[in-house]
């Protein structure tokens, strides 16, 4: 009800959950700190006074008004507390020129898109190719610059432009009517590399600065305004996680590489491929042992099922060793460029499946009852580690298989939404 603030009490129902906000804090003592024991002492108080100064959390959907008032409680030892809203989460205009506060929200978000190209990019190179010279980046290991002699089958020579040092993660606002929405708030990553093959002159090494851009739609690279510069470039592969779009040299020995991944697309990371992510399995078997038969399952190549016995040779050397053998379906490696996939992923039901991309891998062995090949629907799953959970015959030779794995955790398909919650501070009162 604008206009109006009712005072009402929790309904008891209320999902609270208490913890202590950790906070940077320094120091208005004045002189040094004079021995270990009065530095620890310091700390102590520090954190006692960290203790009573408690935060809560309460889902948004307990609360029948968006303003709250003082909430009064008591903890386990019977101290009493008395907790609010601030001003700004009451619903109050924030201070002017504050932008609203979120700043470590934005922060939080730019470090965690930073740390899905940290992850999602381990040992992943790619290379450009501008002609006579060719340049080859892999994430955070080296980027480099070599001739390929197509006749002797060889690289010479070899270039390093630098070897990873560091990250530099920023959030930019920018402002303007002409901005979009992904423009004005956007992730900066560049990693910067250093000590590359001497320059005679600079009398230094090469560099680079590589600088990670969302440009799934093509990137913009012609507004560059060192038009006299080496400004090599190309479309970024489709459904990549990270493609080598372009290079420039700005000053001497100093370079400048543009790598187009949609891990930074923000809320348009629906553009990352569950295909591209599944790319971190390829040349991966995973197996399961149930009893008599064993599983394996290769992705981009077949399922199979088998039975493991021992033998021993002449040698008296123990072996393993196959004795039956069922191919369960071989896998359709174009599948991802039929329809989108959209038509493999299959989302949360009414009795909370979890969401999951399948496909099928058929032209199995021939099953003696059907006279027709065994198949089997592989279910993908977001997991903690790749593993085949189960392998069941939900009718005859036709097996469901299910493996999760961490990769397809970053696809907003199978992402979880986590409730709203709105933030308390609480003051510790004493009993009057």
């Amino acid at each position: 009800m604008a206009g109006t603030h009712q005072r009402r009490r929790p309904r008891a129902s209320a999902a609270v959950s208490f913890g202590v906000t950790m906070v940077a804090a320094t120091a208005g003592r004045a002189g040094a700190i004079k021995s270990v024991a009065e530095f620890a002492a310091r700390n102590e108080e520090l954190y006692e006074r960290l203790r009573r100064q408690p935060v809560i959390e309460i889902l948004e959907d307990s609360m029948s008004s968006p303003y709250m008032p003082e909430i009064e409680m008591r903890n386990q030892q019977g101290e009493r507390y008395v907790c609010a809203m601030t001003a700004e989460e009451e619903g109050e205009p924030a201070t002017s020129g504050s932008g609203g506060g979120g700043a470590l929200e934005k922060l939080d978000t730019a470090m965690a898109r930073n740390q899905a190209l940290s992850t999602q990019l381990e040992n992943h190179c790619d290379t450009l190719s501008t002609g006579w010279w060719s340049y080859e980046w892999c994430h955070r290991k080296f980027v480099r610059q070599f001739h390929v002699d197509v006749a002797q089958g060889t690289m010479d020579p070899v270039w390093s432009l630098g070897a990873y040092n560091h990250t530099v993660v920023t959030n930019n606002t920018g402002t303007g009517q002409e901005a979009n929405a992904e423009a004005i708030e956007s992730t900066s990553v560049v990693d910067h590399f250093s000590g590359g093959q001497h320059c005679d002159e600079t009398n230094a090494g090469r560099s680079t600065k590589v600088d990670f851009r969302c440009c799934s739609d093509g990137e913009k690279e012609s507004r560059s305004p060192h038009k006299n510069k080496k400004n090599k470039k190309r479309k970024p592969k489709a459904n990549a996680l990270a493609s080598f779009a372009s290079i420039r040299e700005p000053n001497v020995c100093s370079y400048e590489v543009v790598i187009c991944t949609p891990l930074l697309c923000g809320g348009k990371s629906q553009n990352v491929s569950a295909f591209s992510l599944l790319e971190s399995l390829n040349g991966v078997c995973l197996s399961r042992h149930e009893g008599w038969w064993s599983y394996e399952f290769c992705y981009k190549k077949q399922m199979r099922q088998f039975h493991l016995v021992t033998v021993t040779d002449a040698k008296g050397k123990v072996a393993s060793q196959v004795q039956d053998e069922y191919l369960l379906g071989k896998a359709d490696v174009d599948a991802e460029f039929k329809g989108g996939e959209s038509r493999y992923i299959t989302h949360p039901g009414i009795n909370d499946e979890p969401a999951a991309l399948e496909l099928e891998y058929e032209d199995g062995t021939v099953c003696e009852l059907t006279k027709e090949k065994r198949a089997s629907t592989i279910q993908f799953l977001c997991g903690t580690s790749d593993t085949i959970v189960s392998v069941t015959e939900d009718h005859t030779c036709h097996y469901k298989v299910v493996i999760t794995t961490p990769t397809l955790c970053k696809h907003p398909a199978f992402v979880k939404e986590s409730p709203a919650t709105r933030s308390m501070s609480c003051r510790q009162e004493d009993e009057g």
